[in-house]
């Protein structure tokens, strides 16, 4: 499932398909294996993510557990009556006054009275222990109670430390590294153990978490005292980020302190990394931030020419990359980069004509040899598709270039050879196909592998290798299958048909 996540063109349109691939990778778990998903209400805001994890608990044979502030859309109202769902509401996760008391023994604040306000409310149970003076007001909602005791507590805390804890709380991800980065080492330590002895942080899985009250009361108060430091802190954190490929909480970063000098490079940083991994959503995200703080530049225009491609609307994305290409401040490595994103929209909308013109000019504004070499691959595919002579030349220039010790190189070296002779009326080099499949399985993208296999396998079926040919087939098929490569399975289908029809005639031969 990752690795299709990796290479899909549009997540949230195949969000059903991830979760029948991630289902049946579950059916080997044990009877008693459990889904645990923390904090559901934030996926429930994408109705795409809860028709994933609907499609996962219907279809994998594991229990799933969900804590979360609202009930799943997919859950109707007869599967808790019936039992087949059991909803644990609030009120039986309410502290009891019994509870209550042994939290709160020593203090002398009235427990019935207080569990009754609280509502039951652990947070303020705890906050109350650790601050056993406080007068309460019989009249206080749980809400502002909890305000009442935070407030003794960060009154009596050290002027330093409260700035600490606010900074802290003003961060997106907190762990040691971020805490020294934007406190000090020695003020970070101090900060750090004196939250985490007060129960105000926890530690776990290298994470420093602030209680979820507290970071919100620390972030409303103490953003006003720590108004000083915050903004150099911010710059601070945002540097750590991008050093450590953090990009959620960089994007985070940006948005609350609008350092929006900041966003360009972010983006430009964090676009790849956001792509190969399948996170639209996210990239969408930025551009709609980015289009409304009024942020004018080249990476957002290919973001969003991005966007458009892996939706299957290419026309859109051929248009906004001319009119990025057309702009002056597209200029260096963003040009080459718009232009071959161009070329690809216009091959893939069957515009090999302009696809062509483009790969060209991103041979123009290519910065280095591998630029260079990519735009030729481009190139060679255009030219073949529209059975130009100039493809034999390009297709040795490249085959001179090729990197011997990269696995992909070589596949689709191999391929782009077959692809080329299919298109002439001849093929040459079967046997450089056949040296290439063994390296086909090295291949991370499943898209490349079938690709190859499709060429490679009618190859074998039309020099009548039909053993070779059949088990290239099925393992296309297999492959094709497991990772939901649908446009391959004909192909597959078609080669497996000829290989088998084949070796029948073969048989029928040698009997005769």
């Amino acid at each position: 499932m990752l690795e299709r996540l990796g290479i899909t063109q549009d997540p949230e349109r195949e969000g059903v398909l991830l979760a029948e691939m991630l289902a049946e990778d579950l059916g080997s778990w044990p009877d008693d294996g459990l889904v645990v998903i923390d904090d559901y209400h934030h996926l429930a805001e994408s109705e795409a993510t809860e028709r994933f994890v609907e499609t996962l608990a219907g279809a994998a044979p594991v229990g799933l557990l969900l804590a979360s502030r609202v009930r799943p859309v997919w859950v109707p109202p007869r599967d808790i009556l019936s039992g087949a769902v059991l909803e644990v509401p609030q009120s039986v996760l309410a502290m009891s006054t019994d509870e209550a008391e042994l939290v709160l023994e020593g203090s002398r604040v009235e427990t019935l009275g207080l569990v009754a306000l609280a509502g039951g409310w652990p947070a303020v149970v705890g906050l109350a222990a650790m601050v056993p003076d406080a007068g309460v007001d019989e009249q206080v909602s749980p809400a502002a109670l909890y305000d009442l005791f935070a407030e003794e507590i960060y009154r009596g805390l050290d002027p330093t430390l409260r700035t600490g804890i606010a900074t802290l709380a003003a961060m997106p991800l907190v762990d040691r590294e971020l805490a020294e980065t934007v406190l000090g080492a020695d003020r970070a330590r101090t900060t750090c153990d004196e939250a985490l002895a007060l129960g105000l942080m926890d530690e776990r899985d290298g994470r420093l978490e602030l209680h979820p009250l507290a970071e919100a009361f620390f972030g409303s108060r103490g953003r006003t005292d720590a108004r000083r430091e915050l903004r150099g802190a911010a710059v601070d954190a945002l540097g750590l980020y991008r050093e450590r490929r953090d990009w959620d909480p960089a994007f985070e970063l940006v948005r609350r302190f609008e350092i929006d000098d900041k966003l360009g490079d972010l983006m430009l940083d964090a676009i790849d990394d956001t792509l190969n991994a399948g996170r639209l959503p996210v990239l969408r995200e930025w551009v709609r931030y980015a289009r409304a703080r009024r942020f004018r530049g080249p990476i957002v225009s290919l973001a969003e020419i991005e966007l458009e491609l892996r939706r299957g609307r290419h026309l859109t994305a051929l248009t906004l990359a001319r009119a990025a290409l057309s702009d002056e401040q597209t200029t260096g490595a963003l040009r080459y980069r718009i232009a071959m994103t161009a070329a690809r929209a216009a091959h893939a909308g069957s515009r090999d004509e302009e696809a062509l013109d483009l790969y060209r000019d991103a041979l123009g504004f290519a910065l280095t040899e591998a630029h260079e070499r990519d735009a030729r691959w481009g190139e060679l595919v255009c030219t073949a598709a529209l059975e130009r002579p100039e493809a034999h030349a390009l297709l040795d220039g490249l085959r001179r270039s090729v990197d011997a010790s990269d696995p992909r190189d070589l596949v689709r070296l191999a391929d782009r050879q077959l692809s080329v002779g299919f298109r002439f009326g001849f093929v040459r080099h079967l046997a450089d196909s056949r040296a290439a499949a063994e390296l086909v399985d090295r291949i991370d993208d499943p898209f490349v592998r079938c690709s190859f296999r499709t060429v490679h396998g009618w190859a074998l079926a039309l020099s009548a290798y039909f053993d070779e040919a059949l088990v290239t087939a099925r393992a296309l098929i297999e492959d094709a299958t497991e990772h939901r490569v649908d446009p391959a399975m004909p192909y597959a289908l078609a080669t497996e048909t000829v290989a088998l029809a084949g070796l029948t005639v073969r048989r029928c031969t040698f009997r005769r």
